[in-house]
């Protein structure tokens, strides 16, 4: 049981940490199109 704990954790985190990435990814995104509008 605690093993399935942990694994629920794990993907959880992951799926956090990969979600964190593609908002980065879409603000730096973002940061290029206004730098390059000006």
């Amino acid at each position: 049981m605690l093993q399935t704990a942990n694994n629920a954790k794990a993907i959880i985190t992951n799926c956090i940490y990969l979600l964190h990435f593609i908002v980065y990814s879409i603000d730096s995104t973002k940061k290029d199109v206004t730098l390059t509008s000006f």
